[in-house]
């Protein structure tokens, strides 16, 4: 017993150094066979043939993928900025053309003819201040007021059509449907004063605009602008178009 404690560690090691050697013995072997075998003396052939200018072209290609990846990506993020820009300027118009809107709508509505002839307010165009203004006076008491005539706002649209054309085709649409009735409110505005102003009546342009349907009219294409306005809204800022802008 005591002789085994004593050559049991030393046979151990005899046996773990026969193993080794045995197993670097295969290692050999098997790293000769693979340098003696066709396959690899095709890989070495192939990396001696290798030139630096082969290396430089992929290293070329490669750069230029990730220059072409990272200005696409500086330039998606230049076009968002932009976009909300735009968004934001043009949801301040929508903003100043609902406020047009609205006062359109307001005097139409006081011009609405429901009283017999004589008692007719008068109409009246004012200006006064650098501002265009619709006044109505009752003619038995002679009292009256005065609004004034508000403006349609197309300097944004026409600043940034092309832009919003370019970069998303769905709020272009909207855009272009919005600004197509603004339009026809404005025409309506600039019909008003044309008719304010007449100073006589004429085939064309009644001196006042309740005798010839005028009102109606205009009180029907003005009431159908807030729609296409509210979706266009809605498309710029994420919400309804409910607070108007006078300047």
């Amino acid at each position: 017993m005591k002789l085994m404690k004593t050559t049991g560690p030393i046979m151990l090691g005899v046996v773990f150094g026969l193993f080794s050697i045995a197993f670097a013995y295969v290692v050999f072997m098997f790293c000769e066979r693979l340098i003696s075998s066709a396959g690899f003396a095709w890989l070495i052939k192939k990396a001696e043939e290798a030139k630096f200018f082969d290396f430089a072209i992929l290293i070329a290609i490669f750069t230029f993928f990730a220059k072409e990846y990272l200005d696409s990506r500086r330039k998606f993020k230049e076009q968002e900025r932009k976009l909300r820009a735009c968004k934001v300027l043009l949801a301040e118009e929508l903003r100043l053309n609902y406020y047009s809107q609205q006062a359109l709508e307001r005097i139409f509505r006081s011009a609405a003819d429901d009283v017999d002839i004589e008692l007719r307010p008068i109409l009246e165009y004012e200006f006064s201040r650098g501002i265009e203004f619709f006044s109505v006076t009752d003619p038995l008491t002679g009292s009256g007021g005065a609004t004034a005539i508000p403006k349609v706002s197309f300097k944004y649209y026409d600043r940034f059509v092309d832009v919003v054309a370019e970069l998303d085709a769905v709020l272009f649409e909207s855009m272009q449907l919005a600004y197509a009735e603004i339009r026809e409110m404005e025409h309506i505005r600039n019909s008003l004063v044309n008719h304010l102003q007449a100073e006589e009546d004429d085939k064309y342009i009644p001196k006042d605009i309740r005798d010839s349907g005028f009102v109606d009219y205009a009180e029907r294409t003005i009431a159908r602008v807030y729609g296409p306005m509210n979706d266009f809204y809605f498309l710029c800022e994420g919400k309804a178009l409910i607070k108007a802008q006078l300047r």
